[in-house]
């Protein structure tokens, strides 16, 4: 199967998708250990990618973080030419159901047209980019996306709660698949 359907270039160039961003609307309260982005490069950047869960404003990122803790950063050197990256917070991310929130890429360094970040989009859905001051829609691309929850008391570390363009326990409202998968580890 071919995962990447398409992309949105981060660049961090402020005139070129100085940011990108997809939204996800949890439909119970949850904690996340992390999210998976279908994260590839654009020749060789040597800064990091960083992502951070941001609340809603009128249907864009808000620029605020809904806690100190969901941020991550990944070096490029981690990441190849492809493939689902793994952003881990400090901490779990406390996250409450039917409350809209974006998952934001920008990176650490200086803007790079011809170094940058691409993050794998599937048709479908709308995802955002930041470039000019404002954000703006990405109309029929759905970022490639896994959020997960940590599952306590039970011998499962945690479950996928979204991937791909499916959002079988999140939102339904703009897809017309649905998928999920359950992830466990016996300790």
């Amino acid at each position: 199967i071919e995962l990447n359907q398409g992309s949105q270039i981060m660049t961090g160039v402020s005139t070129n998708k100085e940011k990108v961003a997809d939204d996800f609307v949890p439909t119970v309260n949850i904690n996340s250990p992390y999210i998976d982005i279908w994260l590839g490069l654009v020749g060789s950047p040597t800064d990091s990618a960083n992502l951070v869960i941001q609340t809603n404003s009128s249907g864009n990122p808000s620029g605020t973080a809904v806690h100190a803790d969901a941020t991550a950063s990944i070096a490029a050197s981690g990441i190849g030419g492809g493939s689902w990256i793994r952003f881990t917070w400090v901490n779990n991310v406390s996250l409450v159901s039917n409350t809209t929130y974006w998952a934001v890429l920008s990176r650490t360094g200086a803007g790079d047209a011809s170094n940058a970040y691409r993050w794998s989009t599937q048709d479908g859905g709308n995802s955002k980019y930041f470039q000019d001051s404002i954000w703006s829609t990405a109309a029929l691309q759905t970022q490639m996306i896994r959020v997960y929850k940590q599952v306590s008391g039970s011998s499962l570390n945690d479950t996928l709660i979204r991937t791909l363009t499916s959002t079988a326990v999140l939102d339904l409202r703009e897809q017309d698949a649905v998928s999920f998968g359950l992830y466990s580890s016996r300790t």
